[in-house]
């Protein structure tokens, strides 16, 4: 695999990301905001664009559950728009390095202020394959019913493939090759050590739930801090109000340094 992607390719492309171009590449939860920023969260899409966290990519005044506590926190959360079918390839990475770089600059960050990625399905792979591949490295990572091996999942939903494939036609290799890239079992040995949260939905349909204990015996015998929720009876997607207060307070615990 390449060596991690700095947070600009090419130092002209800052020009592409001001405070003013922000809203074209990420939606921000600038209206619940209280008081002084205390940290960053950069959500991650799902297949399609939306999140079982309750995030969208649409344009415009942007209202969550997820958005709304946190920013009552002061914690500024952004929900990125790397393309709904991007599998946190390449290009995906560069957008969401230029956008946290542009997001530290607009809103004043200090180098030091905690952040993490999350995000589910798509977006949970999306969280665990931005850390392996970034040059930025987040102070946590949250991972909701992720797929963790794209090859064995190719063809378990009709979206899969074409979208699969869209990923990786510009790597200069053939797809058969690219596509192991996509998947974090195969970037294990790239994953910094920062803790990890990562949900298992027991009754997923997409996902086996064997392929992510595997993922995780696989991060924790590598000496990763990594708490695991595996919530049995649950499809894809599904996240129980019990699941949402572990969400909250990993969120909170290496955000802000605060238990609930």
């Amino acid at each position: 695999m390449n060596d991690k992607i700095p947070a600009y390719l090419y130092p002209e492309d800052e020009a592409f990301f001001t405070p003013e171009t922000l809203p074209y590449y990420c939606n921000v939860n600038e209206q619940f905001l209280q008081g002084e920023i205390r940290a960053l969260a950069i959500e991650f899409p799902g297949l399609g664009g939306g999140s079982c966290m309750g995030g969208d990519m649409g344009l415009g005044v942007w209202c969550t559950p997820l958005a709304e506590t946190l920013g009552k926190k002061g914690i500024l959360h952004a929900y990125l728009f790397p393309g709904p079918w991007s599998w946190m390839n390449k290009g995906a990475i560069r957008l969401a390095n230029a956008v946290i770089c542009a997001l530290r600059k607009k809103y004043n960050l200090a180098e030091n202020t905690p952040w993490l990625v999350m995000g589910g399905s798509m977006g949970g792979l999306g969280s665990l394959m931005f850390c392996a591949r970034s040059s930025l490295t987040p102070s946590a990572c949250i991972a909701l019913c992720p797929c963790t091996d794209v090859s064995d999942c190719f063809a378990v939903h009709p979206e899969f493939p074409r979208t699969i494939v869209r990923a990786v036609l510009d790597c200069d290799m053939p797809i058969a090759q690219a596509i192991p890239r996509l998947s974090p079992t195969n970037s294990l040995d790239r994953l910094p050590k920062i803790p990890y949260h990562i949900m298992n939905d027991c009754a997923d349909e997409l996902f086996p739930e064997g392929q992510i204990d595997d993922f995780v015996s696989a991060l924790t015998a590598r000496g990763h801090d990594v708490s695991y929720s595996k919530l049995i009876g649950c499809p894809h997607g599904a996240i129980t109000p019990e699941e949402w207060q572990t969400i909250y307070a990993f969120i909170f615990k290496h955000l802000l340094g605060e238990e609930i």
